[in-house]
């Protein structure tokens, strides 16, 4: 009985991970993603899979909206707020 349910989580992580590669698949095509290196590649899926869990789990809900992939899917939380959040003018840059 041991064996059988260590398979059959096994095939439920396997499948899950075919899920999330196959989504991040589409996300690139559908977004002109390339990435350098395998390295980025993985860093990047890893990236795209914890984001696909949120838009997963946050769409299970019974929310007055949904949430979906953009162009900004596999950045990391660190890339985002560098990129798009506002920095006010230090005193100094405002005097230019």
């Amino acid at each position: 009985m041991k064996t059988f349910f260590a398979l059959a989580l096994a095939a439920a992580t396997a499948s899950a991970s075919s899920e999330v590669e196959s989504a991040f698949m589409g996300y690139i095509t559908q977004y002109g993603k390339s990435y350098g290196t395998m390295a980025e590649y993985e860093h990047r899926l890893e990236q795209f899979a914890r984001n696909h869990a949120t838009i997963i789990e946050h769409n299970a809900t019974e929310s007055s909206f949904l949430l979906g992939y953009n162009t900004m899917s596999d950045w990391t939380e660190e890339e985002y707020r560098s990129r798009l959040t506002h920095q006010a003018m230090s005193e100094e840059d405002k005097n230019y």
